[in-house]
């Protein structure tokens, strides 16, 4: 559940908010692929709802298409 360079694995999820903004949030793989334990009976965590459980690892300010075409690329992105 990590890169070859150790890094844990994300994924992004895009969001309309409405009136033309987007907003991105970062999930991490190995939180998404462990959600079952969290649910399983006994589990320390099956009080939880979905929503506490899900927390993003990053979450960016909203922006709009245009904003997002001028912003700066990412260093990690190739």
């Amino acid at each position: 559940m990590r890169t070859h360079d150790d890094q844990p694995i994300t994924f992004a999820e895009w969001g309309y908010l409405g009136k033309g903004q987007f907003q991105r949030r970062d999930f991490c793989f190995d939180t998404l692929a462990l959600s079952s334990t969290f649910s399983a009976e006994g589990s320390l965590f099956a009080h939880l709802g979905m929503h506490e459980i899900f927390q993003p690892a990053a979450t960016y300010p909203p922006l709009t298409v245009a904003g997002l075409a001028a912003a700066e690329p990412s260093q990690e992105a190739t």
